[in-house]
């Protein structure tokens, strides 16, 4: 019995390290090819095919490193991106010089975000990191932004309420104003985040 319980922990523990990232790895995924280079050049605001749950904003803290993994427990690794740096991935919305790197979270699970980037055209899965925050559209459209505007508007509304497709804004005058922000899973705004 002693035996049967030792290989099984020993068992547990090799699983278990094997799931750990290694270096090369890593340094193999930095070297992205020059398909891949064309990334780097984000839009501030992206398109998307699905607007998911809402969005996970990161802290702005430079340090971090993103790895987006191909699996759920996080052993195959696409991509990583020192946050400060020229972005290789284009999350939804992206300037990380200000502090803004912000994925579109279309699925939640236990450990993981399943996220989207590259407007939309690719998935993957980022874990539960201290340096992102799950928020959702209704939060992040009245805490989050500077203001947003329609496609083809130049008033710029702060945000007092969102229920359904629609927003409440208010513009500089002081006028409410109701604006349809969403359409199934297209966004109809432009989002200011900066003054």
């Amino acid at each position: 019995m002693k035996v049967n319980l030792f290989i099984i922990i020993l068992l547990i523990f090799t699983y278990c390290g094997s799931r750990e990232i290694n270096p090369l790895q890593i340094s193999t995924i930095n070297n992205f090819s020059e398909e891949n280079d064309s990334v780097k050049n984000c839009m501030s605001q992206g398109i998307t095919n699905d607007l998911g749950y809402g969005l996970l904003l990161w802290d702005g803290e430079c340090e971090q490193k993103i790895i987006i993994y191909e699996d759920t427990i996080f052993s195959k690794p696409l991509v990583s991106n020192d946050l400060c740096e020229k972005p290789v991935v284009c999350p939804f919305l992206c300037k990380p010089d200000y502090g803004i790197f912000h994925f579109i979270i279309i699925n939640i699970g236990n450990q993981y975000y399943e996220v989207s980037y590259d407007n939309g055209e690719k998935k993957g899965f980022i874990p539960l990191y201290d340096f992102y925050k799950f928020v959702t559209w209704e939060d992040f459209l009245i805490n989050h932004t500077t203001g947003v505007k329609g496609k083809d508007s130049n008033v710029t509304l702060q945000v007092v309420s969102v229920k359904d497709g629609f927003l409440i804004g208010v513009d500089d005058s002081g006028n409410k104003v109701k604006l349809k922000w969403k359409e199934n899973n297209e966004i109809l705004i432009n989002i200011m985040l900066l003054i």
